[in-house]
């Protein structure tokens, strides 16, 4: 049977080693679902500090549009599976779509709103229907300051509500803050 857990941090907070941790402790053979695309050296160093974190024994599936079908057809033959994150995969979700979230109407991207929840239900069905358990790392971005330009305000808004989905339906939640972690469910 299908667990679910979220482990909800901030930017460098140490929930992937925490996520990681719960992974290993829930089988042994893993899997890794990087939803992030190297755009830049930074982004590239820090691709190359998760994989040499987590060793060799992860295989990885690189992914961020197709996570259901993966999850479908790869992972009944792993115990574990991290996906690593949900704030990684909506911003390419969003920066993919080609929509100018700058300047389009509010029914514009309330319909693209629509298309990634239904799209985050699709993964969690699948998860559900798995025998593998999956641990999601996700970032809690809501604790800031309201964004200066509208892209980012609906960015936070809608990562906060894909948060939401994924905590209610998860079967523990996990907070980390500066390396410290406290079970929220």
């Amino acid at each position: 049977m299908s667990r679910i857990i979220t482990v909800l941090g901030g930017i460098s907070s140490g929930k992937s080693n925490f996520a990681q941790n719960l992974a290993y402790d829930m089988g042994k053979k893993r899997a890794y679902i990087a939803t992030a695309e190297i755009t830049d050296d930074d982004m590239n160093l820090k691709v190359q500090k998760h994989i040499a974190s987590r060793g060799n024994d992860w295989p990885t599936f690189e992914n961020f549009a197709d996570i259901d079908n993966l999850i479908i057809s790869q992972f009944d033959n792993y115990d574990t599976a991290l996906l690593d994150c949900v704030t990684n995969m909506i911003n390419n979700l969003m920066y993919h779509s080609k929509i100018d979230f700058e300047t389009c109407d509010n029914d514009i991207f309330e319909e693209f709103c629509t298309d990634v929840k239904n799209y985050v239900q699709k993964i969690l069905n699948s998860m559900k229907n798995s025998k593998c358990k999956f641990v999601i790392i996700t970032n809690e971005i809501g604790l800031c300051v309201i964004p200066a330009n509208r892209y980012t305000r609906r960015f936070v808004q809608l990562h906060g509500e894909i948060n939401q989905i994924f905590t209610q339906i998860s079967d523990e939640v996990y907070f980390v803050v500066s390396g410290t972690c406290m079970k929220i469910k």
